[in-house]
């Protein structure tokens, strides 16, 4: 499968409610064509310039993947490190001057797919009609459900749900996930999230948005439109990649 055909966009909204938008989101293609980014922030919502933090994270690890020699994985793990240090070390020690994101990143290789994530912010593979969250939110409720502690059902509704327990920022070191995919399979679909997408459509919505062949723009778009339509309570953000079709 060549890599020039697969489709990307990324785009964010500030949806019905905020006032302001603290999601950024982003793409970039390696100069060699080798690789593709997609990736998408959410700024933290209570700390101190979360849109700084949020556009940080996309401009530092797009310029990053840029100028990559190789090892494109790696390259984008440490330069979301490097943010989570500068963010931190910029506040000095005064907890009130704290500045985070979360995270969602996707590299796109000829035959291989990688995710990386920290926080609520997620990554999904769209295949065969299915969709799978690859991602683990951090997150109070996911923690709790994954302790047995509480229902996933529960956790949707908890008023708790947008508590997370790690992003960009907020901590000195940081551990980035990594999600190593399976080989990439013609028709498939990558999206990335911010909670204000699917903290408001539900699985189905987002996959029958998901099964139709439109451009990854538009899919980019009709997400962000129906959540808009759900009524928007947060600031959106979507990543979008698409394999061909045979």
């Amino acid at each position: 499968m060549s890599l020039s055909s697969i489709d990307v966009a990324a785009s964010t909204d500030p949806g019905k409610v905020r006032p302001g938008n603290e999601d950024a989101a982003g793409t970039a293609w390696h100069p060699s064509g080798d690789a593709v980014l997609v990736i998408v922030a959410d700024g933290v919502g209570g700390l101190k310039d979360g849109a700084y933090a949020a556009q940080l994270a996309i401009d530092s690890a797009t310029g990053a993947f840029q100028q990559a020699s190789g090892d494109f994985e790696q390259v984008v793990n440490d330069a979301l490190l490097e943010v989570n240090r500068h963010l931190f070390d910029r506040a000095g020690g005064d907890d009130t001057r704290l500045a985070g994101t979360t995270i969602v990143a996707l590299v796109l290789r000829e035959d291989a797919s990688t995710l990386f994530n920290a926080g609520d912010s997620r990554g999904y593979r769209y295949s065969g009609g299915t969709l799978e969250q690859v991602t683990s939110d951090h997150s109070w409720v996911n923690e709790q459900v994954q302790a047995g502690l509480m229902s996933a059902e529960d956790a949707e509704s908890s008023p708790q749900r947008n508590i997370i327990t790690r992003c960009l920022g907020v901590e000195p070191e940081i551990e980035v996930d990594r999600f190593d995919l399976p080989p990439l399979a013609h028709g498939d679909t990558f999206l990335l999230s911010t909670d204000g997408l699917h903290g408001v459509l539900d699985t189905a919505e987002i996959s029958g948005l998901l099964a139709n062949d439109h451009p990854a723009d538009r899919i980019a778009f009709e997400l962000i439109a129906r959540a808009n339509s759900a009524g928007g309570p947060d600031n959106i953000g979507v990543g979008v990649a698409r394999l061909p079709r045979r």
